[in-house]
Formats: structure tokens, C-alpha cells, sequence
């Protein structure tokens, strides 16, 4: 239900993938984006999403795999390329069908059903269209 418009970006790079999103219409602040479990953001609050995912063997709490990010000075767009070691595309340890959630202040926090959280947008991972040049 937010204005937040944003694309974001998968690779298969090295030993992992690399992310890149961009988004605008924000307001003035810090936020962060969290890849959660599930690819499914139809509930007003996003609970649906389910709880923040990490690729097996990565030690800190799964919101905190991808870096907080702040945005430009007017407040209305940021971006940022993440690494993220462990995590394909697809198959095993796949981020297809998981969902992008952006989060406003730099932690992830719960969602409740119903209850209000700092989830404010949500999108799911989709194989998109290969360019070949």
C-alpha cells in the first residue's frame, strides 16, 4: 500500500549472487531489504512474506544479510549492489519464488498478523528475461 516503486535484480555470480535494486519515492531515512521465505505479499502488512531468509551457513540473523542502505539527500531514490555468498538463482539455496521485502529503519523486525510492523513494500522473485547481445 506504499508509494515505493523499485526494481531489484539477481546474478548468478561466483560462489553466490549478486543483488542489485534500485527505489524511489521514499521518504528521508534509512531502510533495509530483506529476502524473505516466502513469495507471497498479498496480506496489508505483509506478514505473508513470512520470516527473513539466509542461505545455509550464513552466522548472522537472516536480516541481516543484506547491508541498510540511506537515501539520497531530497529522500525520494536510493540503490545498492550486495553480494550475498551461498545463494543461487536457482536450485539449491534458490531465491526464485522468494519474496523482497523493504523494511523502513535499519532492522527487520516481526510482522504479526494484522498488527502493524515496519514492512512497507514487497515483491517476489521472478525469472525475468535474458538479454543476449
Amino acid at each position: 500500500s506504499s508509494a515505493v516503486v523499485g526494481t531489484v535484480r539477481v546474478f548468478d555470480a561466483r560462489d553466490g549472487v549478486s543483488i542489485q535494486a534500485f527505489f524511489s519515492n521514499l521518504m528521508p531515512g534509512t531502510y533495509r531489504v530483506a529476502l524473505h521465505e516466502r513469495g507471497n505479499c498479498t496480506s496489508p502488512n505483509l506478514f505473508s512474506a513470512g520470516s527473513p531468509w539466509a542461505p545455509p551457513g550464513f552466522t548472522k540473523p537472516p536480516g541481516e544479510l543484506l547491508p541498510p542502505f540511506v537515501t539520497n539527500s531530497e529522500g525520494t531514490e536510493a540503490s545498492f549492489v550486495a553480494f550475498v555468498a551461498g545463494a543461487r538463482v536457482d536450485g539449491p539455496a534458490s531465491l526464485l519464488g522468494r519474496s523482497v521485502v523493504l523494511h523502513w529503519g535499519s532492522t527487520v523486525g516481526e510482522a504479526f498478523p494484522g498488527q502493524p510492523n515496519n514492512r512497507m513494500a514487497c515483491g517476489v522473485l521472478e525469472r525475468g528475461t535474458t538479454l543476449r547481445l
